[in-house]
């Protein structure tokens, strides 16, 4: 299958996850609401040139640094690869981020050669983020988010939420959960 067959068949794959998410937000559980979709413009930075990014430059929207649960920083767009990039926002006391962990975490194991993941924790301490990420035993870089800058530069008002990022700056912003088969069905034509 050509590079641009696969991001194809990605870009399509992590389209239709629109189809199968449910919400969640700080007021309970509410998995079973309706499936919230949208495509949203790239974040505003005032400092970029208005040109479009070179060939495998990383877009805009990744064009940011953020601390690490557990430790350190990272510049997000110093990895970018030119592969679509997924960032999973949770929180270590949402019921259906808990559920979900491990679906997210079995994707990323799966499909990483594929997608970068990235996931992002608000609303709780350093010590409840790194128990939900040892409990869950996530493998993929994990952003710890508080205040909440990342969520607030994509437009996140709840979790679980996701938000992806195309190599072309393309985004789309999911909002809910999603079971396991949902996902596997959706990332297993990338």
């Amino acid at each position: 299958m050509s590079p641009t067959s696969r991001r194809l068949r990605v870009a399509a794959a992590l389209g239709g996850l629109a189809l199968v998410v449910a919400a969640c937000s700080s007021g309970g559980d509410e998995s079973s609401s309706a499936p919230v979709t949208e495509t949203v413009a790239a974040p505003a930075d005032p400092a970029a040139d208005a040109a479009a990014p070179s060939a495998g430059a990383a877009p805009q929207a990744l064009q940011f640094d953020a601390s690490l649960i557990g430790g350190g920083d990272i510049d997000v767009a110093a990895g970018f690869d030119g592969k679509p990039t997924l960032l999973w926002f949770w929180a270590p006391w949402c019921s259906v981020c808990n559920r979900e962990a491990s679906t997210v975490q079995s994707a990323a194991a799966q499909y990483g050669d594929q997608v970068d993941f990235f996931g992002v924790a608000w609303s709780g301490s350093d010590d409840q983020f790194a128990g939900f990420v040892d409990d869950h035993g996530l493998t993929f870089p994990q952003i710890s988010d508080d205040p909440g800058l990342v969520y607030e530069r994509f437009g996140v008002a709840f979790q679980p939420a996701m938000v992806v990022i195309q190599p072309d700056g393309t985004l789309e912003r999911l909002s809910g959960s999603l079971d396991d088969a949902a996902i596997e069905s959706v990332l297993a034509a990338a």
